[in-house]
């Protein structure tokens, strides 16, 4: 069977794949040693996280929640746009129709 063993191991971790690899990674010494390294990696990984401190979360709130602004504040673009382009059509028809003299 040819296969990657770091590509499928990472599979499995994220859940991917169900008991058919458990049953392979008995047969596979690569497959279970990278699942292993994979297994220890993450649980490294996850032993650093450390929780910021209250002032620094209170900090990083309010620059937070600015990026969700943006996309309340496109509506009054998107009409300010559209009004726009109805003056210019207005007024490009209005270059077009005889005047009466």
């Amino acid at each position: 069977m040819r296969h990657d063993p770091e590509r499928d191991a990472a599979a499995y971790l994220a859940g991917e794949l169900g008991l058919w690899f458990e049953r392979h990674m008995l047969d596979f010494r690569d497959c279970w040693a990278e699942a292993t390294t994979a297994r220890q990696g993450r649980m490294l990984a996850e032993s650093l996280r450390e929780v910021a401190p209250p002032s620094t979360r209170e900090r990083i709130r309010p620059v937070a929640e600015l990026t969700q602004e943006p996309q309340r504040r496109r509506r009054p673009y998107l009409l300010l746009a559209a009004a726009v382009a109805v003056l210019i059509a207005v007024a490009s028809l209005g270059r077009r129709l005889p005047t009466s003299a």
